[in-house]
């Protein structure tokens, strides 16, 4: 099973993966981070002076919008270009802002689509290069509260709904009858 997530930069999408890593042993990466060292850092590396692809990377929040035009471009000829080698290496990705991208992907992935929402703990969480909203995602995680309740809420949509095909549950089961 693969996994989207989605939500505006900085809304804990990054924290969402490490709880993910942590308690069911899934991989995760960030768009940005996954096209910085092969795309991104040799085009910006001039441009902006980085001496290391890491540099480029820990820049993006200030050139988003130049970060999604290179990506665009990336996947021109293919809009899963990116999210093929995503999901080739990692269960769960992190943060595409195209629709085009966002739509190919999932239907040629159908990965499980989760919203990441810290809407009232983050007022500056306009995003115009993200070309989605929470409706366009399968479930909604609310990260409105501390790190430990995010925790307990990546825990418990696992356990209700994604672990669910995978647990055997036997309180519908018939009777054993001896």
């Amino acid at each position: 099973m693969k996994y989207m997530l989605q939500g505006p930069g900085r809304c804990g999408k990054e924290t969402v993966g490490k709880i993910m890593n942590q308690y069911f042993g899934l991989t995760c990466i960030a768009s940005s981070l996954a096209a910085s060292e092969s795309v991104i850092f040799p085009l910006l590396k001039k441009t902006y002076g980085y001496a290391t692809a890491k540099e480029c990377y820990e820049d993006r929040l200030n050139h988003r919008q130049e970060w999604k035009e290179i990506i665009s471009r990336y996947n021109k000829d293919d809009p899963c270009k990116l999210g093929d080698y995503i999901y080739g290496n990692y269960d769960a990705y992190d943060g595409c802002r195209s629709r085009r991208e966002f739509d190919a992907i999932c239907a040629k992935w159908q990965p499980v689509t989760i919203w990441i929402d810290a809407s009232r703990r983050k007022t500056d969480l306009e995003d115009p290069t993200l070309e989605m909203d929470m409706f366009d995602c399968s479930y909604c995680i609310d990260n409105n509260s501390t790190e430990e309740n995010l925790k307990f809420e990546v825990i418990t949509l696992f356990h209700r709904t994604l672990m669910a095909p995978f647990v055997s549950h036997t309180e519908n089961a018939e009777p054993e009858i001896t």
